[in-house]
């Protein structure tokens, strides 16, 4: 048989088999966008798709993993969710994903598996991104990740090495995060100064598809915002960034307004340096993260100041021997002499291990005040500082203090409503100040009381001494187009 032959041949088997599949189904301008830039002119193999819910996000992944599943013996492809068993719930569980494929390609399931086998030996396999290292190992022609915000990012860097082999085509979808840090937001960032990527916006408002159509979404849309749900809305089906969403503790946080360089600030308190009281916060946790806030606060005008921090998740350099002079050095940049320390009076054996290392190093002790806890006092305090964050020119934080500024900006209660105890270590500190320093709560705001003057510290052997060791709690708070056919004749690239 001549090679124009074979070419003859093969190509009508693959207009056979498209035109079986656009039988099935229809898309949306917005999809069409998507399916025209991998299989259209431009052949683009780095999608992002930040999408609404029911915005046909799952149908056109699927088509784009069916078109090449079909036309090219032997491909392989994988839908990745945060984990396999959330993806086979949005795509395996309900068939979707079964019922996309023509019949006449001849569908084989693996239900233990989650693969699908087509008749010509290509597969797809929904997988998850909770495992890093198995993720090293797919190499495929389509690699598809899901709800991109919930993913493992160890898991997409250690997979995408294997994009080059078979020069696969790579596709990140889904609705966007509540928080800067998450690596879906990261990512998109880099990918809209990147010509190789396409980016795509699109809400549930695209979907021409949807039952009920737009009065139906305008309804849902007013039940949302009447019970106060307007930023889930505009997150989850709009497909819209709200960072300071319903979840986020310190909502009234904005870093143009409360993040200042640090000589700014440092010329600002020289004026009034006396009269300030100095504040060092200690959260010594040494296998997880060692984080210390420096305060200065003016009593007069109830101004509060972060104006540097430690904060180390190194537990190779979380030692005392280690983080002692780092303290005292920043101290004596600022004012040396003036600083009032407090750690949290869980850690008990920090205060020994200072007290120790400095007598045997120095022959000295230094005061150190524990700080005095009460069980799920976490309400009153966020409120007191969301409160003080809301009025003009009372909280100003030094550029330099990247982790203080990371937690307060990202921290969100769980599903549960509940403060989670993790990447809160400089928010606690910070939290413990202002119980520290005579903040107390009213309503919604904070109301301050001035305190006169901050307590005197004391060594180990005084705290013994009085007895005044404070109970032990946990932590400090704890959618007419021919889909580019020509194209496929040269498969996808």
């Amino acid at each position: 048989m001549t090679d124009d032959r074979k070419l003859l041949l093969h190509t009508a088997d693959m207009s056979q088999k498209l035109a079986e599949l656009h039988a099935l189904h229809k898309f949306h301008p917005k999809q069409l966008e998507v399916i025209q830039a991998i299989f259209g002119p431009e052949k683009k193999k780095r999608i992002f798709i930040r999408k609404g819910r029911k915005g046909g996000g799952t149908e056109v992944i699927m088509y784009v993993v069916a078109r090449i599943m079909g036309l090219f013996p032997n491909s392989a492809t994988y839908i990745i969710g945060p984990t396999k068993e959330a993806q086979k719930e949005i795509m395996w569980a309900n068939r979707r994903i079964h019922n996309f494929f023509p019949k006449a390609w001849g569908v084989d399931a693996n239900e233990q598996q989650g693969r699908i086998r087509l008749a010509n030996d290509s597969f797809v396999k929904i997988e998850g991104a909770d495992d890093p290292e198995a993720a090293r190992g797919w190499e495929g022609d389509v690699f598809v990740w899901d709800e991109r915000k919930d993913h493992n990012p160890l898991s997409l860097e250690a997979c995408y090495p294997n994009v080059a082999p078979r020069d696969a085509i790579w596709i990140e979808l889904g609705s966007p995060p509540t928080v800067r840090s998450n690596s879906y937001y990261i990512k998109e960032q880099e990918i809209l100064k990147d010509p190789d990527w396409a980016f795509f916006h699109w809400s549930a408002w695209d979907n021409t598809f949807l039952p009920g159509g737009h009065e139906w979404l305008a309804k849902e849309r007013d039940k949302y915002y009447a019970r106060g749900d307007g930023d889930i809305w505009e997150i989850e089906w709009e497909a819209n960034y709200v960072f300071n969403a319903k979840r986020k503790v310190l909502p009234n946080f904005k870093p143009d307004k409360h993040i200042f360089p640090a000589d700014v600030i440092e010329a600002e308190i020289a004026r009034d340096k006396q009269n300030m009281q100095w504040i060092t916060m200690i959260d010594p946790g040494y296998s997880t993260c060692f984080a210390v806030l420096f305060i200065v606060f003016n009593p007069y005008t109830a101004q509060l100041y972060v104006v540097d921090e430690i904060y180390s998740t190194d537990k190779n350099s979380n030692a005392v021997s280690i983080m002692w002079p780092r303290i005292e050095q920043i101290q004596s940049y600022h004012y040396k002499g003036k600083w009032a320390n407090y750690y949290d009076c869980a850690a008990t054996g920090f205060a020994v291990e200072v007290d120790a290392w400095l007598r045997a190093k120095y022959g000295r002790s230094i005061g150190l005040i524990p700080t005095v806890k009460a069980r799920n006092d976490e309400d009153d305090y966020f409120r007191a500082i969301n409160g003080s964050l809301a009025e003009a020119g009372q909280v100003k934080i030094a550029r330099k203090c990247a982790g203080l500024i990371n937690e307060v900006d990202n921290y969100e209660t769980d599903e549960h409503n509940r403060y989670p105890n993790k990447n809160n270590h400089a928010l606690d500190d910070l939290r413990y100040a202002y119980k520290i320093l005579g903040f107390t709560v009213e309503g919604i705001q904070s109301k301050i009381v001035v305190t006169n003057s901050l307590p005197k510290g004391y060594t180990i052997q005084e705290d013994v001494q009085a007895k005044s060791k404070q109970s032990d709690f946990i932590g400090f708070g704890g959618e007419g187009a021919d889909f580019g056919i020509t194209g496929d004749l040269h498969k996808w690239n």
